[in-house]
């Protein structure tokens, strides 16, 4: 069975639920996950017994690397493409630092009456107290906790969510002796969507699912 969760954030459910997320990113997201994965294995009369796998990129990558971090004995295998995991080296990497700004601080007029917490022109780099919530909210803050095998997958040229972004979470796990295994893509950007790439994306998937599942 696959669970698709349309969490708090998402567009599934109206604008008023998707600015819920901003400000309580890393909490709302990952609870609705686990609410999801909950409800949705109870309607299907799934044996909670049974091994469970995430899988996501992108903020799903982010949401993934939250639960594995969060929920240590939930899943037995996790599949990241392109994940933000730490927000104070992404806010000054990415294309979109203003994402960073407003998932930490919630919406842009609140951040504009936080002057520590913005990252705009004139008040960058950001302020040490806006550094520490960056790094409250990133899945970085919860490496510790992982138990979870995580197979990365990673596109050398994405500006979006730059590659050190997986690369540091790899030598954060590797350094805790945690199961990480990383794939990474020269001339691929977000998507990873070359027709090679996407073959051997798959490939890996399926094959790290059956050794780890």
């Amino acid at each position: 069975a696959v669970i698709l969760a349309n969490y708090r954030g998402s567009l599934g459910f109206g604008r008023q639920l998707q600015m819920q997320l901003p400000g309580n990113v890393g909490r709302l997201d990952v609870r609705d996950c686990v609410a999801a994965l909950e409800s949705g294995m109870k309607k299907m009369d799934i044996d909670d017994a049974l091994p469970k796998a995430i899988f996501g990129g992108s903020h799903g990558g982010f949401l993934g690397a939250h639960l594995v971090g969060q929920h240590a004995d939930l899943f037995k295998a996790a599949i990241l493409r392109n994940p933000v995991t730490n927000l104070v080296s992404m806010a000054s990497t990415t294309d979109i630092p203003d994402w960073c700004c407003v998932e930490a601080f919630g919406k842009p007029a609140d951040v504009e009456q936080q002057p520590s917490a913005r990252m705009g022109d004139g008040s960058f780099p950001p302020s040490p107290e806006a550094l520490a919530r960056l790094h409250e909210v990133s899945p970085i803050a919860h490496v510790d906790n992982v138990k979870t095998p995580i197979l990365l997958l990673l596109g050398s040229g994405d500006e979006r969510v730059p590659v050190e972004q997986g690369l540091q979470y790899r030598r954060a796990l590797a350094m805790r002796g945690q199961d990480v295994e990383t794939y990474q893509y020269d001339g691929e950007g977000h998507s990873l969507a070359k027709p090679q790439t996407e073959f051997e994306c798959l490939s890996h998937t399926i094959r790290f699912l059956d050794e780890k599942m």
